[in-house]
């Protein structure tokens, strides 16, 4: 899916994904990420996206050496 496909508030919710995986500093932060993006998941449907996103999430476990199951 292009970013042209993308409607307004798959965008905002994008942006706001990558704001809370970026703010992550601890364990409970990094659950209420990956909830976050599971319900991205279902409501857009855009596996692209999650991908990246959840790519993203992994960068920001291992910098902070913290791991949810």
């Amino acid at each position: 899916m292009s970013e042209k496909e993308k409607n307004p508030e798959q965008i905002a919710a994008e942006e706001k994904a990558i704001a809370i995986i970026e703010s992550c500093e601890d364990y409970n932060h990094i659950l209420s990420a990956i909830s976050y993006l599971e319900l991205f998941f279902k409501t857009f449907n855009d596996e692209k996206t999650y991908n990246e996103l959840t790519t993203l999430l992994k960068y920001k476990q291992k910098k902070l050496n913290c791991y949810a199951d």
